[in-house]
Order: C-alpha cells, then structure tokens, then sequence
C-alpha cells in the first residue's frame, strides 16, 4: 500500500490546523472529544472539523437543562440529533460559543470519504491536534 499522498496530506492538515474559540488551557488528557464537521459558509465553504471535550455527566443528569449553555445544548444534540442538526445549533448561536471557548476547529479541504472513516482518519486528526503529546484521548464523532 502507498500512502505518501495521504500523510503528506495528514501531515499539511495537522501543521495548518487552526483554531478559534479556543481556551488557554490545553484539553486535558484524561478528556476525550466529541466532535462533527461542520461548513463555514459563503463565500469559500471552508470544511471544519469541530470538537467539544465530552463529558462524563449521563444526559438525564444534566446541569440546568431549563436555561443551559450553549456547550450544554451542542452536547446534548450531539448525542441525540445529528451532525448537521449540530452545526445549525452552531450557527445559530455562534456568539455563545465563541463567547464559551469551548468548541475547538480544525480546517480539513473536504469531507473525509468513507474511506477515511473507516480507517479512523478524522479521529487520528483530532488526537493530532488536540491531545497532548504521547497520549490518546478518545474521540467520538457524530455524522
């Protein structure tokens, strides 16, 4: 098998990965990432991948769900919507997230392919980007 294009292509995504909204403070390691790819829009479409640390609370338990934040409802929706009704939930209230810095991005060219899914590409990206060094964190991923 050949894969000099793919990690050179891996290797150009990590080094020009960026992020906006995010915190000072590194993820922490014992922190997995629960994450979907989303679309910035006219005029350029450019592709991201966005993560949020996942957490450990079960969803019936969670804090104040009648006036939550905005990390509290992507979360949620995660988990019971889709990664498309995730990104609308995004949109609709970027302000709040950027205010929350809490959703991290990392730029991709393209939807990952079926391919790449299978063979846990977009998760090797995030552990890339986001986990600290010499360490795996789990990453979820809802499409």
């Amino acid at each position: 098998m050949k894969y000099p294009v793919s990690i050179g292509i891996l290797a150009i995504l990590c080094a020009a990965a960026t992020a906006f909204g995010q915190t000072a403070a590194a993820p922490s390691a014992d922190v997995g990432f629960h994450c979907w790819v989303g679309n910035d829009g006219a005029p350029l479409f450019t592709r991201r991948i966005r993560c949020i640390a996942d957490r450990e609370l079960r969803l019936e338990e969670m804090p104040d769900m009648e006036s939550p934040g905005i990390i509290d409802i992507l979360h949620r929706e995660l988990h019971f919507g889709s990664g498309v009704s995730t990104e609308k939930m995004f949109k609709a209230n970027i302000e709040r997230v950027r205010e929350s810095g809490e959703v991290w991005n990392i730029r991709i060219f393209t939807d990952p392919y079926d391919s790449s899914w299978e063979e846990q590409r977009p998760q090797k990206l995030v552990n890339a980007v986001l986990c600290p060094r010499d360490l795996t964190c789990a990453v979820t991923f809802t499409r």
